[in-house]
């Protein structure tokens, strides 16, 4: 008879529990009070530099760790390859916590992208607003 059935059952309930634990403080730092000086300033919360800077510190260091500290044979370029493009993966997430700032203003609104691009629109400029309701946005026409 095998006794190993409750194994997957404790890995799952660990990683449901653990996953349980990680998206109540994503939500709990989005509700976070910011200070006055902020208060017309939409950024990322701090949950999303540290999801990023995670997922790629753990991503690189597999890719690393699998072909120096015990090498085996299922390590192939292509392998290295996954574990870095998985890696890559996370490097958006952090370069929009530092540059996606969106800040309103009685003129308009200043933006920053992901990659560092700045802009900004004048409310004077704006004809008509259209929400996307796919994408979950505003669209200026």
């Amino acid at each position: 008879m095998n006794r190993d059935w409750w194994m997957p059952l404790v890995q799952w309930t660990v990683w449901g529990i653990a996953m349980a634990v990680v998206m109540g403080w994503v939500a709990k730092s989005r509700l976070r009070q910011r200070p006055d000086s902020e208060r017309r300033t939409l950024r990322h919360p701090i949950s999303t530099l540290v999801i990023g800077v995670v997922g790629a510190a753990f991503f690189f260091g597999i890719a690393i760790a699998s072909n120096t500290i015990g090498k085996n044979p299922t390590a192939t370029v292509w392998t290295t390859a996954l574990f870095i493009a998985f890696g890559l993966a996370s490097v958006p997430m952090i370069a929009d916590y530092f540059f996606a700032r969106h800040r309103v203003s009685d003129a308009g609104i200043e933006y920053g992208r992901m990659m560092g691009q700045r802009g900004n629109l004048q409310w004077s400029e704006v004809k008509s607003v259209r929400f996307a309701p796919v994408a979950k946005w505003f669209k200026e026409q």
